[in-house]
């Protein structure tokens, strides 16, 4: 029992940044235009 949960808060602290990153980058992604439809930007 005690190796289960070991394994299951090392699979828990591997999981829950990558999923706080890709939660993030979706929230960015929304909030900030496309880098095409930037009018500053140069060619």
């Amino acid at each position: 029992m005690i190796m289960g949960a070991s394994i299951v808060s090392i699979a828990w602290i591997a999981f829950w940044p990558w999923s706080q990153l890709k939660r993030l980058r979706e929230i960015e992604g929304r909030a900030s235009p496309s880098p095409d439809s930037d009018p500053t930007r140069r060619p």
